[in-house]
C-alpha cells in the first residue's frame, strides 16, 4: 500500500515519516500501563535504526525543511545537529534527512508542519477542544511554543466559547488543563486546579498520559485530601465540643447540658447518616470536597424547646447547625482556591516571554 505523503515545503530537504498514526488519544476509561509507555516513549526519533537504502517507508510521509524545523524547534534542532545521530545525517540514497516519529494526530501533526512552514492559508481558523489538545501535546514535546503561539492564542479564545472550562472533574477538564499549561494560562490554571481539587473522587488524578508534570498532579493530589481531612477534623471537633463535660451554651447556661446533649446526638445520627462515620479517611476514594460540603451544608438541626413547667415550653432554643458547623464549610468553600502557576518549573527553553 502506497505511503500518503503531505508536500508541505516544495523544496524540502527532509522527509518526516509519521508511523502508526491515529493512537488512541486522552482515553478517559483506559488506565496506563506498561504498553502504553512503551509506545509513547517510541515517539521520539528512532536513532538506532538505519536509514533504508529505498525512498518508500512506512507511514504517513511529510516532506520538510531541516531549517525551519531546528529554527522553531528546539527537538528536531537537537535530532538534526547532533554528531553521531542518524537523523543529522543526509541519506546516500536521496540527499535528504530522514526523520521518524509515532502515534500523532496525522491531521494535527499537518497543522503543526503548517504553522512552522508558514503556510498560513493551510492553518485552521477554528479548532474543536481535542484538536487544541492534541496540538498542546505537541508544542510540550517539540518545544516549539513561540512558532504557534499567534494561533495558540486564537484558538484558546474560541474555546472558551464553544468549550467553557467544565465545572466538573473529568476528560475535558484534563484537556484544559494540560492546554493550560502549555501555553501558559496563569488564571485558567488556578481555574482549572481548583474545580479538580474541589471536584475530584479518586485517590489519584488521571492525566491520561498528558504532559502534566507530575509535580502539578501531586500538588492537587495533597490539596485534596488537605482540606476534606479539615473540614472532617471540624466535624469531629464539633463532636468533642457537644460532649466536653465543662459544655456552656451561649444562649442559656442552664440549659447547657440539654443543649448539648440535643446537639451531639443529632450531630452523630447525621454524620452517620450522610456516611461520615465511622471517619473517613486518606485517600478518600468515592468523596470529594464538593460532595463533603453538600453532606455537611444538610445536616439537619434539631429544634427543641425547654420545659417551662405546667405543659408549657418556651421558644425554640437557638443553637444550631447553621451558626457553628455549616458556618465553617461556606467560609471553606470560598477561601480555598486552586494552584498558583507560578510556583511549578517550567522547561527553561521554553521561557521566550513569560
Amino acid at each position: 500500500m502506497a505511503s500518503t505523503t503531505h508536500y508541505i515545503d516544495p523544496d524540502a530537504d527532509t522527509l518526516l515519516v509519521l508511523r502508526n498514526p491515529g493512537a488512541p488519544f486522552a482515553e478517559w476509561a483506559t488506565v496506563a500501563n506498561d504498553v502504553n509507555i512503551e509506545v509513547k516513549e517510541k515517539k521520539a526519533v528512532d536513532v538506532a535504526q538505519p536509514v533504508k537504502d529505498t525512498l518508500e517507508e512506512e507511514g504517513i510521509r511529510y516532506t520538510v525543511s531541516s531549517r525551519h524545523l531546528a529554527l522553531a524547534s528546539g527537538f528536531f534542532k537537537s535530532s538534526l545537529t547532533k554528531e553521531g545521530w542518524v537523523e543529522g545525517v543526509p541519506s546516500k540514497v536521496d540527499g535528504k534527512y530522514h526523520l521518524t516519529t509515532y502515534d500523532w494526530d496525522p491531521d494535527v501533526f499537518r497543522i503543526l508542519l503548517n504553522v512552522i512552514h508558514l503556510r498560513n492559508r493551510q492553518v485552521p481558523r477554528t479548532v474543536s477542544l481535542d484538536t487544541l489538545a492534541k496540538f498542546a501535546v505537541l508544542v510540550d514535546y517539540y518545544r516549539c511554543i513561540e512558532a504557534v503561539e499567534v494561533y495558540a492564542e486564537i484558538w484558546i479564545e474560541q474555546a472558551k466559547k464553544t468549550s467553557p472550562i467544565p465545572q466538573r472533574y473529568g476528560r475535558e477538564l484534563m484537556l484544559w488543563m494540560c492546554i493550560a499549561w502549555v501555553f501558559r494560562l496563569k488564571p485558567e490554571f488556578e481555574t482549572i486546579t481548583d474545580v479538580a481539587i474541589k471536584q475530584c473522587t479518586t485517590p489519584t488524578i488521571r492525566d491520561m498520559e498528558l504532559p502534566i508534570p507530575k509535580s502539578i498532579l501531586d500538588a492537587i493530589e495533597h490539596k485534596r485530601y488537605q482540606i476534606i481531612e479539615e473540614r472532617i477534623s471540624d466535624l469531629h471537633h464539633w463532636l468533642d465540643v457537644y460532649g466536653a463535660e465543662n459544655y456552656k451554651c451561649q444562649y442559656s447556661l442552664s440549659s447547657s447540658f440539654e443543649c448539648s446533649s440535643i446537639l451531639l446526638g443529632a450531630l452523630t445520627k447525621e454524620m452517620r447518616r450522610s456516611s461520615l462515620s465511622p471517619r473517613p479517611e486518606v485517600p478518600f476514594d468515592g468523596l470529594s470536597f464538593e460532595q463533603l460540603l453538600i453532606a455537611i451544608e444538610g445536616l439537619k438541626s434539631p429544634a427543641w424547646s425547654k420545659s417551662v413547667g405546667r405543659g408549657y415550653y418556651g421558644d425554640t432554643h437557638n443553637c444550631n447547625f447553621s451558626a457553628s458547623i455549616k458556618k465553617n464549610m461556606e467560609d471553606a468553600r470560598s477561601t480555598i482556591t486552586g494552584l498558583d502557576m507560578s510556583e511549578f518549573e517550567w522547561p527553561s527553553e521554553w521561557r521566550i516571554r513569560y
